[in-house]
């Protein structure tokens, strides 16, 4: 029977190999090569033997992007090789399985198997200084130094490099510089890692293996695309593409084509990006490899934003969310099942260990005794399934609570938004109708309506807030500030409301001159719901007291106030929307958030009554290491620090205001009158020509206007080379996304809604006039045309190459004047004027003595001409002026200056 088992065998494998002669598939031909390995692994009497063939199903797998199957075999490997004592192919099997981490991006269980690794060299003499031990300093520094911890790479690096010329091994030497390379990109140090690179390439190239050279030549690449040399690096992307596809290597395929989709992606060759992720998809979806398509999704969102395209962004958004969900949702089956299998494992070996002292017994004991122990076996595994059972049903539940909370708290962060778009257009036309009534009736009822929808807003940003805690998304921000002075100004609008509504209103704030760390927005959503609390609960004609003080850095709150509210509430203020009977007001939810946030402030709340007073009792830590964990800690910082620094301009910054609405503008106004010099427009056409006559450092326009819209107004200013630089921010109650992304599209700078908050304005104005005084700083040191690293519209880089041009041919012409200058390049003195100062931080003077000293600069260095030529060559009349000018800019005379040193 066995021979004709073994006949039938050996027929059918005829008949297999005859199948692939005939023209076999790439899957039958990969199943059959694995199938040679496992029938090895079967037969093999050696353990090294098995073990190696273990690892190349492993690496066959992993080839062709089939993880699953590949982690399991090399597992396998490392459990026999383990077993076997056989150290060093237990640590090959180790590096193996790093590497299937870092093509999944997984840095932590990578760094994890690499430094098993080292683990097992340093108990063995013969592997402390070994090959092997410094393959995995080097990928432990590849993992260390793609988490950002360039230091500690380093070091694991040159611990790699020294084991590797300690033993004399070159290829080693070489993949160590290529990540050493690497290490010198992520530090900006270009010029080191592409000498580097070279070196590793030219090595490879000679000696080999192409698996080393294309990975060299992929990072070279990636550095020239950096470097914006887009036709070197295109050959290194195409060697690493041809070497991919000629090894057959799925895994690296599909790395090849999301690494192509990058550089046409930089290069800006849009459709050819599209065309390398699109195929890098496909062959995904193929082999089920989520995680490059993943890669992929993410590369064409980047396109298609950059293309402002918003139909086929949100298909690439849609389709990236869902492979992201996908991924997720495995990894939780995988988590559930190494769960079971771990449980199942244990059960089994259980079993196993009784079945045998049953087996032992049997020849001694009698029928009965066998009998007793197979009852005790089946009523442990009755019991085991029990328990397996519960443990799976404790798992669902705890999910199933944890998907419910978070249900709950995104119920209440889309409820919360979806109330706040309403109420926006409630109150904006609300604000007009008030502001144009004359009625004293007609202005009190639509008060009352202002009023409500403010409580309204008030509740919304209440639930927001408490769906936030909820979800353990909202943090602490501490800034160092003055609380007294804080709580003085907070606490001055109640008391001018409690005296008019007939109460009496005492506060006892304890005066301090020092800062303590603290979250100025939570302490005010805590004061203030109190004091609101209290004055809805305080008897007529009754007394608010509020106190302060700071001991042991705590800060300690006490509000009281003779109440309306029976005893037995008191126990009861602090739950949600609670009320005494159906004819009471209730307490909402102000309270309730109050204790949520006074508990994430790791702090106490307490309530009491007594002899009909009310008493709140707060105290708050403010030590800031203690909240470390729940807080982010901010410099401390002053509301007008931004516009201090402008004042040490030449001049106040320039405001134009363009706005139909003539309350609109008195308002925004006032608000920037102080720091600005305000120039005003009522509609777009007036505001177009007062922008290119004056050359404003800010705009801020309205959107809907006659004759020429805020859009349009935007448009023509950021086409046109005069102003294309001047930042502009669209004030308007159109609230839709379509409005948003209009804005957007044409280059406007922000976009904020009516109505707007003051300081939010003031901050985002300040913004956008630093971010721009701080381009100016950077070019008038680097003394550059071309901005580095920034995006500036195409009209600024129409307008920095006609600079080159003309200052290219009258740079020696020391006649030429700020006039002809301005003529050349088409504007008036005034605008050039303000245009360069505001690129490049300097006056028009300037500006061309600048180029001046650099041209000469440049001549120094090729050498051959005395100093003096040099100075009449780049028009320059007078020599000690010449020099002195030099000196300012390079910090030597012309004479002394050795650009290399």
């Amino acid at each position: 029977m066995r021979k004709l088992f073994f006949f039938i065998v050996f027929l059918l494998g005829i008949t297999f190999v005859h199948s692939q002669e005939k023209g076999k598939s790439e899957t039958e031909s990969l199943y059959f090569e694995i199938d040679s390995l496992k029938n090895v692994v079967r037969t093999a009497t050696i353990d090294s033997i098995k073990i190696q063939n273990l690892y190349s199903i492993g690496s066959i797998f992993h080839k062709n992007a089939i993880k699953d199957s590949a982690v399991f075999y090399t597992n396998k490997g490392i459990n026999l090789s383990q077993h076997s004592k056989i150290p060093k192919l237990q640590g090959r099997g180790y590096i193996m399985l790093g590497n299937f981490n870092l093509y999944h991006y997984d840095y932590t269980n990578a760094f994890k198997n690499y430094s098993k690794v080292d683990s097992i060299c340093n108990l063995h003499k013969d592997l402390k200084v070994s090959i092997l031990r410094a393959q995995a300093y080097n990928y432990i520094g590849y993992s260390v130094r793609l988490t950002h911890d360039y230091d500690k790479a380093g070091e694991y690096y040159q611990k790699a490099k020294t084991m590797y010329e300690t033993l004399g091994y070159e290829p080693g030497v070489q993949e160590v510089n290529i990540g050493l390379a690497q290490l010198y990109i992520s530090k900006n140090e270009y010029s080191k890692a592409l000498d580097l690179f070279n070196k590793a390439i030219e090595y490879h190239t000679v000696n080999g293996p192409e698996n080393s050279l294309s990975y060299a030549a992929i990072c070279r690449g990636y550095l020239l695309v950096k470097m914006k040399e887009f036709n070197e690096a295109e050959k290194d992307y195409q060697l690493y593409y041809d070497i991919a596809f000629k090894e057959k290597n799925i895994a690296k395929q599909l790395r090849a084509l999301s690494y192509f989709g990058y550089f046409h992606s930089q290069a800006g060759n849009y459709d050819r990006a599209v065309s390398y992720y699109n195929d890098g998809i496909n062959l995904s979806d193929e082999t089920n490899y989520l995680s490059m398509k993943e890669e992929m999704y993410n590369g064409l969102i980047g396109i298609y934003s950059k293309q402002k395209n918003a139909v086929k962004l949100n298909d690439a958004y849609k389709n990236y969310i869902a492979t992201r969900n996908k991924i997720d949702s495995i990894n939780k089956d995988e988590e559930i099942y190494n769960l079971e299998t771990k449980f199942q494992t244990k059960q089994k070996e259980q079993e196993i260990t009784l079945l045998k002292s049953q087996n032992e017994l049997a020849e001694q004991r009698q029928k009965s005794q066998t009998q007793l122990f197979i009852g005790m076996l089946t009523i442990g595994l009755i019991i085991g399934g029990f328990l397996l059972y519960a443990y799976r049903n404790k798992l669902k539940t705890a999910q199933k609570l944890k998907e419910l909370d978070g249900l709950k708290s995104k119920f209440f962060a889309n409820i919360s938004h979806e109330f706040r778009t309403p109420l926006t257009l409630i109150k904006s036309p609300l604000q007009l109708l008030k502001n144009g009534e004359t009625d004293a009736s007609k202005i009190k009822q639509l008060s009352m309506i202002e009023q409500h929808s403010d409580r309204m807003l008030s509740l919304v940003d209440q639930l927001l807030q408490l769906s936030k805690i909820d979800s353990g998304n909202l943090k602490l921000i501490l800034q160092k500030s003055n609380l007294s002075t804080f709580l003085e100004i907070l606490t001055e609008p109640f008391k001018i409301n409690a005296e008019e509504a007939g109460f009496k209103f005492k506060k006892n704030i304890e005066k301090s001159q020092d800062s303590h760390w603290f979250d100025k927005d939570i302490i005010e959503k805590i004061t203030t719901n109190l004091l609101s609390n209290t004055l809805k609960y305080t008897s007529e004609n009754g007394l608010i007291w509020i106190e302060s003080s700071i001991k042991n850095d705590t800060f300690h709150l006490n509000i009281s106030n003779a109440t309306t509210l029976p005893n037995r509430d008191v126990s009861k203020l602090f739950e949600r929307f609670y009320k005494d009977n159906n004819a009471s007001d209730g307490v909402g939810i102000g309270l309730a958030l109050v204790q949520e946030l006074v508990t994430l402030y790791k702090g106490s709340i307490d309530a009491s009554t007594q002899n009909d007073i009310l008493k709140f009792s707060v105290s708050l830590p403010l030590n800031k290491e203690l909240l470390k964990d729940v807080s982010v800690i901010l410099e401390e910082t002053k509301n007008d620090e931004i516009l201090k620094e402008s004042e040490n301009l030449e001049e106040l910054p320039i405001m134009l205001i363009v706005d139909d609405n003539n309350d609109i503008r008195a308002v925004l106004k006032e608000i920037f009158k102080p720091d600005y010099h305000i120039l005003e427009a009522s509609e777009g056409e007036t505001g177009l020509k007062l922008a290119i006559e004056s050359i404003p450092n800010i705009i801020l326009s309205d959107i809907m206007m006659p004759n020429m819209d805020g859009f349009e107004l935007t448009d023509k200013l950021k086409k046109n080379e005069a102003t294309s630089f001047i930042p502009i921010i669209l004030l308007t109650a159109k609230t839709s996304d379509e409005s948003k992304l209009k804005g957007l599209q044409i280059e406007a700078d922000d976009y904020i809604t009516k109505p707007f908050n003051h300081d939010i304005l003031k901050t985002k104005v300040q913004q956008l006039i630093e971010v721009r005084r701080k381009l100016q700083e950077r070019y008038s040191k680097e003394l550059v045309l071309k901005p580095v690293d920034i995006t500036i519209t195409p009209a600024d880089e129409k307008f920095i190459q006609r600079l080159e041009q003309v200052l290219e041919k009258e740079l020696s012409n020391s006649e030429y004047t700020i006039d002809d200058f301005a003529k050349a390049v088409g504007m008036s003195r005034m605008q050039l004027h303000r245009k360069l100062k505001s690129l490049f931080g300097v006056s028009a003077t300037e500006f061309i003595r600048n180029e001046r000293i650099k041209a000469a600069a440049i001549l120094i260095e090729k050498g051959g001409i005395n100093i003096s030529e040099i100075g009449y060559a780049v028009g320059f009349t007078d020599m000690s002026y010449f020099a002195k000018c030099f000196k300012d800019i390079y910090g030597v005379t012309p004479s002394n200056y050795h650009p290399n040193s």
